[in-house]
């Protein structure tokens, strides 16, 4: 799965969560997607860091290796437990 698939899915997922507010300022978000990744299992760390990229909206072409990286593997740990 793609990091842009990845994301997608995890973005879905809190969407769905937080129906009601569409229009989440970026800190919000960040708090939101860090809370969902700790709370299945990622490392305190790398889901702060995952979770600030996520939020930020970035593109892939604009991310580091390393960023790229991490993003992607908070989201297949997080991936693991909702399948």
């Amino acid at each position: 799965m793609s990091l842009l698939q990845l994301w997608h899915t995890l973005h879905t997922y809190i969407c769905l969560a937080m129906s009601s507010n569409f229009f989440t300022p970026v800190e919000e978000r960040e708090k939101i997607f860090c809370t969902e990744l700790v709370n299945r299992g990622v490392e305190h760390q790398k889901a702060v860091i995952a979770a600030k990229i996520l939020a930020s909206g970035q593109s892939d072409e604009l991310l580091s290796l390393e960023e790229k990286q991490i993003v992607k593997d908070a989201c297949k740990q997080w991936s693991l437990y909702i399948n």
